[in-house]
């Protein structure tokens, strides 16, 4: 087919790379993969995208090299041309996961882009790109391109990839890279299955069809299908690979969803895209390794930096890595806006890549693995100012981040916006010497940033959002979720995409304790922002999560309050009417369609049953009388004339029945009184709420003036005067109700602003020592006047006046003065005037100019909210919501039904509706976090759950991450000399599982990344491989057997033995190459020192209670010329059930003896698997005691002392 379409080539480019090649082999390497493409762009997460866009599939091609896809949208949408999503696009940056290693393999490293499979059954592929795939020769000339299209017609073959010039190119399309490919949309589908179950059930809980009561029945009747190629658990399958949803929550360390919320909350996580990590991650490389570097091995890099030579890489004449990496290339606007796009340039970069081999080297020496990449990352963020073992105790009392000596969460800082911040950190590099110029040191502060306090990286982060506040503890909680789980990933994300990933709770165990450290860490430089010690101990951050929460409370309750809109009577009304009258039609309230009779001049009419009862005229029924005055809403209402009835010209309305009915509902007016007051109340206490709220946000400095000085409380007020009386008129200074507040602290005078409507105070230095009166004083006809405001409760003595003793950090929000201070401004704005216009108003008519005026003085008093930019660009998944942050630093979401609704520009009435319905967003603002039991040996760095490893994050958090991250650990440990095992580490209460690769330089495990198949860190002490099955050895065998191909030597005893220790994770590939040789000529002294074949060794006899552990039995001839030399080898696993398998070939004898000539024994590669029951153990005795062979003696070595034993022979010579 390949030779076909190339012959079809012409040499016009135009018209060779739009040759296709049709029919393609599925069960082709480019085939297979070219079928995983489509499955990729078919997995639902890629698969809604697209939808979600309104893509046309058609028009999409990818650039496998830069990530990028270009597309056209459907045609409805009225959107032409071509369009572009690059990994900076959060969204495709989330999904594109598969899309793109699949296109890599594909495309190799083409810049080109291409159009992709879009199914999995695509067979159709562009002819360059196959050639390309397959290493064919290009650009040949058209005779040349001919003849090679002959040949291939003919039969010849595609080139072979030479392993020792393309081992990385193998190794990319290798059958374990496609299967895990695979086993990774596997995962995806299960996942959306199981949150489509979920969904199906909760639509009935919202229908009411369906009860909480029910939720566990559902899950442990309703089945999911667990795909055999994903890497979710495969325990308790049934014959149909289902299993129930209940179970399979469980044995994925899930929570099981106990009421409608967490049923919801687990759906939307499962579907969800997964945060995704940059190139590069943090940045952080070794530094961030799942186990941490080690302290020495971290004050050795740091020293080495300092000394500044790597091999002939002298870094000394540079200020730092960065800058040696830097030299000669100047700094681009691009650039320096987008200091990622430079850093990751500079890693990749031939200067980049030599230096992190450089380092590589140095610490292979000392037995420290890491990839080059990762050193020099650690490197480029490596501190000095930096303790290996967190910030002393000494300066944590001032700040827990300290980054190249600057404080980052300092009372300096406090109220400071994070950009504000990352600037003032650069001017200190500079300053400090740590940088060469601002440029550089801008850039160098994102590097440090990045690993360190990647919340100061997130973009459009709101301006009020600052360290000490409480939206920055819920912010920073959210930013460490995310980069628990990928690291790197928020600096590429926008304030309201991070508190939107916040909004939905951790759903397992380990999410929790991430979530509780974070914002444990986050609580502890709040309190120092807020009046307390820095948090040592339990005790103490108790304290600060105990004030925190009653802050929390207050302030949730404060921004409720401000979405409650103001009563109405005529909302109050409807609602009374239908609990009198539900069968009738809510229209018919409103029906203007009632009369009196005989007419009266004063009830025109005609009225609806809603004005009957507002005004309060159906008391008066349809028999005349004189009644009080006083009994409507507005309280004043005509008599009905004695010789008048009600009458009703709608057969809809039975005016008897409704006039019946309406004589039980209680007084309008006193359901209207009881409303107004409570929402009074409410009102009252969020704007006294909201200015503690303003002062505890204040810098240290002023929330110090307030607290400890003298204060007088003063309205201001602007004159003007008459044309010619000059009669002096007086009006506020401001829109809302704004007071400013002098306070006199050690003789400094100062005076500042409270303005509620923009939610701010500000310093007024113009007005100097200001007093009660007219401004200037002196002067005839003065602009402004300043009255005294006095809060009318009781106080302290002594509140206002200047506190010279005691003066500890102020704890501004609860404080006295701070509430003396909000009571002064409750008396000024004086909602409960509000009733007194209503009093005011006569008849029903005059409703509406009353709220009018209510819904002006609203809006002069709740501040504007800011919206949030850039939350999302597009959400899969999930209808769009308008973020905003309220004035007491609450995200908040206003769903679908609200959006365009101009709710602002629509008064608050309306607002207020809207907003009702609104949540706060981001569950970390909504008070503490419950932890699980023994979350305090978690925040001691102290691991005691299951297979999981401790690893100190940014700034010492604390975290639990699962070491097999999203890689499928039972393939991974297929790979030769890469086991599962535990290690206990220093102070943990319980093992810890690692995956560990067996170095084939030094036989000594060290940890491996699961993400990158690399070793790092030292060799592990005590480090435990896990102890294999039968199954699971022969299925190593058969993997290894596979990978190795056609090994003559495979089939040879002894090399089959040695391949079944190496497979059973006993020794490397070097120790296999050192040996294989000594088995010459029935065993060299070499060989018999390291099997330890001596003659009080020799047994006689097969015992298996000889058989401690796995490893290779050798027998010996007992007579004859080769007495004493070996004469066959197998490989003895003992199993985790204490059961014997042996392992051998090329010996019929032995075959014989265990039964394998009359029954087909299993097989593992090239080994027969015999099971050694007590048949089988006769029969290995038999074997040794053969007439025929004149029998042979035994020794075993145990597989635990191979490695070291082979390795302590000299070199061959």
């Amino acid at each position: 087919m390949y030779g076909q379409a190339l012959a079809r080539s012409t040499g016009v480019v135009n018209h060779d790379i739009s040759l296709m090649i049709e029919n393609i082999p599925s069960s082709s390497t480019f085939g297979q993969w070219w079928s995983q493409l489509g499955q990729a762009f078919e997995s639902p997460n890629v698969a809604e995208w697209m939808r979600h866009l309104g893509i046309n599939p058609q028009t999409l091609k990818i650039n496998p090299t830069s990530g990028q896809v270009t597309f056209e949208f459907q045609r409805h949408l009225g959107r032409p041309g071509v369009h572009a999503r690059g990994l900076d696009d959060p969204m495709w940056s989330k999904v594109c996961g598969p899309v793109i290693a699949a296109a890599k393999v594909v495309g190799g490293s083409t810049f080109r882009s291409y159009k992709p499979a879009l199914t999995e059954h695509s067979t159709t592929a562009p002819l360059w790109l196959v050639q390309r795939f397959y290493r064919e020769n290009e650009g040949l000339f058209i005779p040349q391109t001919q003849q090679r299209a002959a040949q291939l017609q003919q039969g010849e073959p595609f080139p072979v990839l030479e392993p020792a010039h393309f081992s990385a190119l193998i190794e990319s399309r290798s059958e374990e890279r496609l299967e895990e490919q695979k086993k990774h949309i596997a995962n995806l589908r299960i996942r959306q299955d199981v949150a489509q179950s979920l969904r199906y059930f909760i639509n009935f809980l919202k229908e009411g069809t369906r009860t909480v009561g029910q939720i566990p029945h559902y899950l442990n009747t309703n089945k999911v299908n667990i795909a055999p190629g994903s890497t979710y658990s495969q325990l308790h399958l049934d014959k149909w690979n289902d299993t129930s949803l209940n179970q399979f929550l469980q044995d994925n360390d899930l929570d099981v969803p106990a009421d409608q919320a967490e049923m919801e909350n687990l759906a939307t996580a499962l579907s969800r895209p997964e945060a995704v990590s940059p190139i590069n991650g943090n940045y952080k490389g070794a530094l961030d390794w799942p186990m941490p570097l080690d302290s020495t091995s971290q004050r050795q890099l740091r020293a080495d930096i300092r000394h500044g030579k790597f091999g002939d890489i002298d870094l000394s004449p540079f200020k730092n890595v960065l800058e040696y990496l830097l030299q000669h290339s100047p700094i681009s606007a691009a650039q320096a806006n987008n200091p990622r796009l430079l850093i990751d340039a500079l890693v990749q970069s031939p200067k980049g890549d030599a230096l992190g081999k450089a380092i590589q080297a140095k610490f292979d020496q000392r037995n420290v693995k890491g990839s080059a990449t990762d050193w020099l990352l650690a490197a480029l963020s490596a501190d000095q100012n930096d303790e290996v073992n967190g910030t002393p105790a000494l300066l944590k009392l001032k700040s827990r981040q300290w980054v190249a000596g600057y404080p980052l969460s300092s009372t300096a800082n406090d109220g400071k916006s994070a950009p504000t911040i990352v600037k003032d950190l650069a001017a200190h590099l500079l300053k400090a010497g740590k940088a060469s110029s601002i440029e550089k040191a801008h850039i160098q502060a994102h590097v440090l940033l990045s690993g360190r306090a990647p919340e100061f990286l997130v973009k459009d982060i709101p301006s009020s959002v600052t360290p000490g506040s409480h939206s920055w503890v819920s912010f920073v909680t959210a930013v460490e979720r995310i980069e628990a789980q990928a690291p790197g990933a928020t600096a590429m994300m926008s304030y309201g995409q991070v508190m939107l990933a916040a909004d939905v709770a951790p759903i397992s165990a380990r999410e929790r304790e991430i979530e509780y450290a974070a914002q444990a860490n986050a609580l502890r430089d709040w309190g120092s922002a807020n009046g307390f010690d820095y948090a040592l101990n339990d005790s103490m951050l108790n304290a600060v999560r105990e004030a925190y929460n009653e802050q929390i409370q207050a302030l949730q309750s404060a921004s409720n309050a401000q979405k409650t809109p103001v009563p109405e009577a005529r909302e109050i009304a409807i609602e009374q009417l239908k609990k009198a009258l539900p069968e009738m039609d809510l229209a018919l309230f409103d029906k203007k369609c009632i009369t009196v009779k005989p007419a009266h001049q004063d009830f025109p009419g005609p009225y609806s049953v809603l004005d009957l009862y507002m005004d309060g005229r159906s008391q008066y029924g349809s028999t005349p009388a004189v009644q009080r005055r006083i009994v409507g809403v507005r309280g004043r209402l005509k008599p009905l004339p004695t010789t008048s009835q009600w009458v009703s010209s709608s057969t809809d309305i039975n005016i008897s029945e409704v006039l019946g009915k309406l004589k039980d509902l209680p007084r309008l007016s006193n359901l209207f009184d009881n409303a107004f007051t409570d929402f009074c109340a409410q009102s009252e206490k969020s704007s006294a709420t909201q200015v503690k709220h303003l002062i505890s946000k204040l810098p240290l400095k002023d929330r110090e003036n307030l607290e400890f000085g003298k204060i007088t409380i003063l309205k201001e007020w602007k004159n003007s005067y008459e044309a010619y009386s000059r009669t002096k008129t007086s009006r506020p200074a401001s829109e809302g109700s704004n007071l400013l507040v002098k306070t006199e602290v050690d003789g400094n005078i100062n005076t500042y602003e409270i303005d509620l409507k923009n939610n701010k105070i500000i310093k007024r230095t113009d007005l100097g020592d200001v007093e009660p009166g007219d401004y200037p004083t002196g002067v005839r006809e003065p602009g402004r006047s300043f009255q005294e405001v006095v809060p009318s409760g009781v106080y302290a003595e002594g509140l206002a006046e200047e506190k010279r003793w005691g003066r500890a950090p102020p704890k501004s929000f609860g404080s006295a003065k701070s509430a003396y201070i909000a009571d002064a401004m409750m008396k000024e704005i004086n909602i409960r005037s509000l009733r007194e216009l209503a009093l005011g108003s006569t008849t029903f008519d005059t409703e509406v100019p009353f709220y009018k005026k209510a819904h002006e003085f609203m809006l002069n008093l709740i501040p504007l909210r800011s919206a949030i930019k850039n939350f999302a660009n597009g959400n899969i998944g999930e209808g769009i919501i308008d973020l905003t942050l309220d004035v007491f630093g609450f995200v908040v979401g206003l769903g679908a039904a609200a959006k365009g609704a101009k709710a602002l520009q629509a008064g608050v009435s309306a607002f207020g509706k809207l907003a009702h319905g609104a949540k706060i967003v981001g569950r970390a603002a909504i008070g503490s976090l419950n932890p699980l039991s023994g979350i305090d040996d978690l925040a001691r760095g102290v691991a005691n759950t299951g297979r999981k490893a401790v690893t100190t994050a940014r700034n010492g958090l604390t975290t639990v991450q699962n070491v097999f991250g999203k890689i499928d650990p039972v393939a991974l440990v297929k790979t030769p000399g890469i086991a599962e095992g535990v290690i206990k580490p220093a102070n943990a209460l319980e093992d810890v599982a690692i995956v560990a690769r067996l170095d084939e330089g030094t036989g000594n495990w060290h940890a491996i990344n699961p993400a990158t198949r690399q070793p790092y860190g030292p060799a592990l002490k005590d480090f435990k491989p896990k102890v294999l099955s039968s199954d699971e050895l022969s299925d190593n065998l058969n993997t290894m057997h596979r990978t190795l191909g056609k090994d003559e030597k495979f089939s040879i005893c002894y090399a089959t033995a040695l391949r079944s220790a190496q497979a059973d994770k006993k020794i490397t590939q070097t120790a296999y190459n050192r040996l294989l040789p000594e088995f010459k000529g029935g065993g060299t002294q070499h060989y018999k020192r390291v099997l330890k074949i001596e003659p009080q060794t020799l047994k006689s006899t097969f015992n298996t209670a000889d058989i401690t552990e796995s490893g290779v039995v050798t027998f010996i001839n007992r007579v004859g010329y080769n007495k004493g030399n070996m004469s066959h080898v197998a490989y003895i696993q003992k199993s985790p059930d204490g059961q014997l398998y042996l392992y051998h070939s090329n010996s019929n004898a032995l075959d014989h003896a265990l039964g394998g000539t009359k029954v087909t024994p299993a097989t593992a590669g090239n080994a027969s698997v015999y099971k050694l029951g007590p048949d089988q153990q006769k029969g290995v005795q038999a074997f040794m005691d053969s007439t025929t062979s004149g029998g042979y003696n035994m020794v075993f070595t145990p597989s635990s002392a191979l490695e070291s034993s082979i390795r302590s022979l000299p070199a061959p010579v």
